[in-house]
């Protein structure tokens, strides 16, 4: 799941970003990549 995260295209899907807003904490990575 951290390699897709990088990927641009899960990046834009709906579902990952709530998943990002919702458990930043816990996915660290995907704070980082959304920045």
């Amino acid at each position: 799941m951290r390699i897709q995260i990088k990927l641009p295209s899960i990046n834009q899907s709906p579902f990952l970003e709530s998943s990002v807003v919702a458990y930043p904490a816990k996915a660290p990575i995907l704070s980082s990549g959304s920045a």
